[in-house]
């Protein structure tokens, strides 16, 4: 069994409504900054539920990649989009949907054939299956 191990930090100053923090991404050099203002306001930068989305959206492209190379049908091109939802209720704030949505530009495959490629990706997509969420899949071919 291979075990790989991926670690990111953040750190918090201050209350939540007047606090901000900073999300140190893996081993890059990127310093992201965010607050309650960039979680349910407009102000520019990031939040927690975009960076869940842009993870899901990358390990998604990438297992969708790997699915198409196995059948013989490399992609020129995947662009794969996440949105989360991030609803409150009684019992605080949680994430029950997230919408995965992915176009594809792929020479020599049918519609029917890369639906179930894409689904397969899907189910094997390590980040898809962390999530307990609702993940709605869209799955749109470009033929070429």
């Amino acid at each position: 069994m291979t075990t790989i191990k991926r670690t990111s930090s953040a750190t918090w100053n201050g209350g939540i409504e007047s606090g901000s923090g900073r999300i140190n991404v893996g081993r890059s050099e990127v310093v992201l900054p965010f607050s309650l203002k960039t979680r349910i306001g407009a102000d520019p930068s990031t939040n927690p539920e975009e960076l869940l989305g842009s993870a899901l959206a990358g390990c998604y492209s990438m297992s969708l990649a790997g699915e198409l190379d196995s059948v013989g049908t490399p992609a020129d091109l995947i662009t794969s989009t996440a949105t989360v939802y991030l609803v409150g209720g009684d019992g605080g704030f949680s994430i029950p949907t997230v919408d995965l949505a992915v176009t594809a530009q792929v020479a020599g495959i049918t519609e029917s054939d890369f639906q179930g490629v894409a689904q397969k990706a899907h189910e094997g997509c390590p980040v898809s299956r962390l999530f307990n969420a609702d993940v709605r899949l869209t799955a749109n071919l470009e033929l070429r």
